[in-house]
């Protein structure tokens, strides 16, 4: 599966499926979304994901992921689309180095188990169409959670 150079979107919505999200998605240049919604899957999310420079939409709500949002995810330049909300088991701080993705215009991470203080390199994206479930704290960067 993973030898298929020119795969450019990987989509099991609402099929119950289940499992892990191998670390080999990053060997898969060409791949522009993932779309894992509503789902069983669990574990963490691969850092190998910021690998893959062609992403532009990673769509990872309603599953059981745990862990944290992998800080690699900010090398995805092309990344415009990132929803990781609904899942309670992940952990951890919202990482500085989304900020550097400058397509990025959406991302959601409401229902989780993320904390802390929303990095300012976020906050400054707003001035870049900025969208999101939580755009009344994005517009005053406040604490989450």
């Amino acid at each position: 599966f993973f030898n298929l150079k020119k795969v450019t979107v990987i989509s099991f919505y609402v099929i119950n499926m289940a499992g892990l999200i191998q670390s080999s998605v990053g060997k898969l240049t060409s791949l522009q979304e993932i779309g894992h919604v509503n789902n069983y899957f669990t574990g963490e999310i691969p850092t190998e994901i910021g690998i893959s420079q062609a992403l532009q939409r990673l769509d990872l709500n309603q599953n059981n992921f745990m862990g944290s949002i992998a800080s690699e995810l900010g090398n995805c330049e092309k990344l415009k689309h990132l929803d990781v909300s609904n899942n309670a088991r992940m952990k951890g701080t919202i990482p500085f180095e989304l900020g550097k993705l400058p397509n990025l215009a959406y991302f959601d991470f409401s229902r989780t188990g993320l904390t802390g203080v929303i990095p300012s390199e976020i906050c400054s994206l707003l001035g870049n169409k900025l969208q999101t479930h939580r755009q009344l704290q994005m517009l005053h960067c406040l604490r989450i959670r």
